[in-house]
Protein backbone atom coordinates (compact mmCIF):
# COMPACT_ATOMS: atom_id res chain seq x y z
CA UNK A 1 0.00 0.00 0.00
CA UNK A 2 1.26 3.48 -0.81
CA UNK A 3 1.52 5.69 2.25
CA UNK A 4 3.47 8.89 2.27
CA UNK A 5 3.39 9.01 6.02
CA UNK A 6 1.62 7.49 8.95
CA UNK A 7 1.89 9.08 12.37
CA UNK A 8 0.46 7.73 15.63
CA UNK A 9 0.49 9.55 18.95
CA UNK A 10 -1.17 9.28 22.34
CA UNK A 11 -2.99 11.99 24.28
CA UNK A 12 -4.26 12.59 27.80
CA UNK A 13 -6.49 15.24 29.35
CA UNK A 14 -3.48 17.52 29.84
CA UNK A 15 -0.26 17.73 27.79
CA UNK A 16 2.65 15.52 28.71
CA UNK A 17 5.99 16.97 29.77
CA UNK A 18 7.49 19.05 26.97
CA UNK A 19 4.37 18.92 24.79
CA UNK A 20 2.49 21.89 23.35
CA UNK A 21 -0.62 23.14 25.15
CA UNK A 22 -2.88 21.79 22.39
CA UNK A 23 -1.46 18.24 22.68
CA UNK A 24 -4.46 17.03 24.65
CA UNK A 25 -7.54 14.92 23.98
CA UNK A 26 -9.64 18.06 23.57
CA UNK A 27 -7.05 19.83 21.41
CA UNK A 28 -6.44 17.01 18.95
CA UNK A 29 -10.11 16.19 18.35
CA UNK A 30 -10.95 19.89 17.97
CA UNK A 31 -8.20 20.27 15.34
CA UNK A 32 -9.39 17.21 13.44
CA UNK A 33 -13.01 18.40 13.62
CA UNK A 34 -11.95 21.89 12.47
CA UNK A 35 -13.46 23.62 15.49
CA UNK A 36 -12.92 27.38 14.93
CA UNK A 37 -9.60 28.66 16.34
CA UNK A 38 -8.18 25.12 16.61
CA UNK A 39 -6.66 24.98 13.12
CA UNK A 40 -4.46 28.08 12.81
CA UNK A 41 -2.21 26.23 10.34
CA UNK A 42 -5.08 26.00 7.81
CA UNK A 43 -5.78 29.16 5.77
CA UNK A 44 -9.38 28.24 4.88
CA UNK A 45 -10.66 25.39 7.06
CA UNK A 46 -13.30 23.11 5.56
CA UNK A 47 -15.47 20.78 7.62
CA UNK A 48 -13.93 17.30 7.45
CA UNK A 49 -15.66 14.33 5.86
CA UNK A 50 -16.60 11.60 8.32
CA UNK A 51 -15.33 8.42 6.65
CA UNK A 52 -15.93 5.94 9.48
CA UNK A 53 -17.42 5.82 12.94
CA UNK A 54 -18.49 8.73 15.08
CA UNK A 55 -17.59 12.41 15.24
CA UNK A 56 -14.10 13.02 16.73
CA UNK A 57 -15.61 15.23 19.45
CA UNK A 58 -17.64 12.22 20.64
CA UNK A 59 -14.47 10.11 20.70
CA UNK A 60 -12.80 12.81 22.80
CA UNK A 61 -15.66 12.69 25.28
CA UNK A 62 -15.35 8.89 25.48
CA UNK A 63 -11.59 9.23 26.04
CA UNK A 64 -12.03 11.70 28.89
CA UNK A 65 -14.58 9.38 30.53
CA UNK A 66 -12.13 6.46 30.19
CA UNK A 67 -9.29 8.50 31.67
CA UNK A 68 -11.34 9.31 34.77
CA UNK A 69 -12.03 5.59 35.39
CA UNK A 70 -8.62 4.19 34.48
CA UNK A 71 -5.81 3.12 36.79
CA UNK A 72 -2.10 3.01 35.95
CA UNK A 73 0.12 -0.09 36.09
CA UNK A 74 0.51 0.18 39.84
CA UNK A 75 -3.23 0.52 40.48
CA UNK A 76 -3.27 4.25 41.16
CA UNK A 77 -5.62 6.73 39.49
CA UNK A 78 -4.37 7.56 35.97
CA UNK A 79 -2.54 10.90 35.84
CA UNK A 80 -4.22 13.70 33.89
CA UNK A 81 -1.54 13.43 31.20
CA UNK A 82 -1.84 9.62 31.03
CA UNK A 83 -2.39 8.43 27.49
CA UNK A 84 -5.93 7.35 26.69
CA UNK A 85 -6.69 8.58 23.16
CA UNK A 86 -4.65 7.24 20.27
CA UNK A 87 -4.74 9.52 17.26
CA UNK A 88 -3.07 9.12 13.93
CA UNK A 89 -2.73 10.74 10.54
CA UNK A 90 -2.22 8.95 7.24
CA UNK A 91 -1.28 11.18 4.29
CA UNK A 92 -1.82 10.49 0.60
CA UNK A 93 1.49 10.61 -1.33
CA UNK A 94 0.45 13.30 -3.83
CA UNK A 95 -0.07 17.01 -3.18
CA UNK A 96 -3.58 18.31 -3.87
CA UNK A 97 -2.07 20.79 -6.34
CA UNK A 98 -1.03 17.83 -8.55
CA UNK A 99 -4.38 16.03 -8.35
CA UNK A 100 -6.27 16.03 -11.63
CA UNK A 101 -3.27 15.98 -13.95
CA UNK A 102 -4.41 12.48 -14.89
CA UNK A 103 -8.02 11.39 -15.23
CA UNK A 104 -7.38 8.53 -12.80
CA UNK A 105 -5.90 10.64 -9.96
CA UNK A 106 -9.10 10.81 -7.92
CA UNK A 107 -9.97 7.18 -8.64
CA UNK A 108 -6.53 6.19 -7.34
CA UNK A 109 -7.03 8.37 -4.25
CA UNK A 110 -10.42 6.81 -3.48
CA UNK A 111 -8.92 3.33 -3.87
CA UNK A 112 -6.07 4.30 -1.53
CA UNK A 113 -8.52 5.77 1.00
CA UNK A 114 -10.59 2.56 0.99
CA UNK A 115 -7.49 0.43 1.46
CA UNK A 116 -6.30 2.60 4.38
CA UNK A 117 -9.72 2.43 6.05
CA UNK A 118 -9.76 -1.37 5.67
CA UNK A 119 -6.22 -1.62 7.06
CA UNK A 120 -7.07 0.62 10.05
CA UNK A 121 -10.13 -1.51 10.82
CA UNK A 122 -7.97 -4.63 10.67
CA UNK A 123 -5.22 -3.10 12.85
CA UNK A 124 -7.45 -1.52 15.49
CA UNK A 125 -10.64 -3.62 15.37
CA UNK A 126 -13.43 -2.42 17.65
CA UNK A 127 -11.06 0.09 19.21
CA UNK A 128 -11.15 2.23 16.04
CA UNK A 129 -13.78 4.87 16.73
CA UNK A 130 -13.48 7.50 13.99
CA UNK A 131 -11.80 8.36 10.70
CA UNK A 132 -12.16 11.81 9.14
CA UNK A 133 -10.81 13.09 5.83
CA UNK A 134 -9.21 16.52 5.44
CA UNK A 135 -9.15 18.15 2.03
CA UNK A 136 -8.13 21.68 3.10
CA UNK A 137 -4.34 21.32 3.42
CA UNK A 138 -1.52 20.69 0.93
CA UNK A 139 -1.92 16.92 1.19
CA UNK A 140 -5.11 14.89 1.38
CA UNK A 141 -5.05 12.94 4.64
CA UNK A 142 -7.07 10.93 7.11
CA UNK A 143 -7.17 11.40 10.87
CA UNK A 144 -8.08 8.32 12.88
CA UNK A 145 -8.91 7.82 16.54
CA UNK A 146 -8.72 4.68 18.63
CA UNK A 147 -9.45 3.97 22.28
CA UNK A 148 -8.04 1.23 24.49
CA UNK A 149 -10.39 -1.09 26.34
CA UNK A 150 -10.89 -0.70 30.07
CA UNK A 151 -10.18 -4.06 31.73
CA UNK A 152 -12.06 -5.45 34.73
CA UNK A 153 -9.35 -4.04 37.03
CA UNK A 154 -9.73 -0.57 35.38
CA UNK A 155 -6.44 -0.75 33.55
CA UNK A 156 -6.21 0.36 29.92
CA UNK A 157 -5.64 -2.48 27.47
CA UNK A 158 -3.79 -1.14 24.43
CA UNK A 159 -3.40 -4.55 22.74
CA UNK A 160 -4.31 -4.10 19.11
CA UNK A 161 -4.64 -0.33 19.45
CA UNK A 162 -1.04 0.90 19.79
CA UNK A 163 1.83 -1.45 18.89
CA UNK A 164 4.35 0.49 20.98
CA UNK A 165 2.20 0.54 24.12
CA UNK A 166 1.40 -3.14 23.63
CA UNK A 167 5.12 -3.99 23.42
CA UNK A 168 5.86 -1.87 26.50
CA UNK A 169 3.12 -3.61 28.48
CA UNK A 170 4.45 -7.02 27.39
CA UNK A 171 7.99 -6.05 28.39
CA UNK A 172 6.88 -4.76 31.80
CA UNK A 173 4.77 -7.88 32.39
CA UNK A 174 7.75 -10.06 31.45
CA UNK A 175 10.03 -8.17 33.84
CA UNK A 176 7.52 -8.53 36.69
CA UNK A 177 7.21 -12.25 35.95
CA UNK A 178 11.02 -12.66 36.08
CA UNK A 179 11.23 -10.76 39.37
CA UNK A 180 8.44 -12.78 40.93
CA UNK A 181 9.92 -16.11 39.96
CA UNK A 182 13.42 -14.88 40.87
CA UNK A 183 14.80 -16.19 37.65
CA UNK A 184 18.05 -14.63 36.53
CA UNK A 185 17.72 -12.00 33.81
CA UNK A 186 18.74 -13.43 30.42
CA UNK A 187 22.25 -12.43 29.28
CA UNK A 188 22.44 -10.14 26.27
Amino acid sequence: MLIQSLHLNGYGRTPGRGQAAYATIEGIVAEARRVPANSPHVAHPIEPNLVYGVDPIEVGEQAVALSLQAKDRTGRKLRSNGIVLLAGVVSYPMPISCMGEFVSDYDAYHLWRGMVVDWLKLEHGDRLKSIVEHVDEDMLHLHFFSLPILSVDNRLDFAGAHPGRCALNDAVAGEFARQRSRLPTPKR
